[in-house]
């Protein structure tokens, strides 16, 4: 019972790390190349606006790829059990 409620938890969060992905970081991702065709000398702005999205994007990445590794962790288990 524990695990099923883990389960549903580490679902839960991916759904919610891809809707992030979807609706944040996509709208960052145009707006970093709006600001970047309308800054032609490259601003202070710019550069900052694309390590925000770079590192977004790279923490996003990490968490999606922990909560599937803890997924496989969890239903290898569950296989183990039964």
């Amino acid at each position: 019972m524990e695990s099923k409620k883990t389960e549903e938890e580490l679902n839960k969060k991916i759904k919610y790390l891809y809707n992030f992905a979807n609706w944040g970081l996509t709208p960052l991702v145009v707006i970093f190349i709006v600001v970047y065709f309308l800054t032609k000398p490259t601003s202070i702005w710019t550069i900052l606006l694309a390590l925000l999205v770079v590192f977004t994007t790279f923490i996003v990445c990490v968490m999606a790829l922990v909560y599937i590794h803890q997924k496989k962790k969890l239903q290898k288990q569950n296989d183990n059990q039964k």
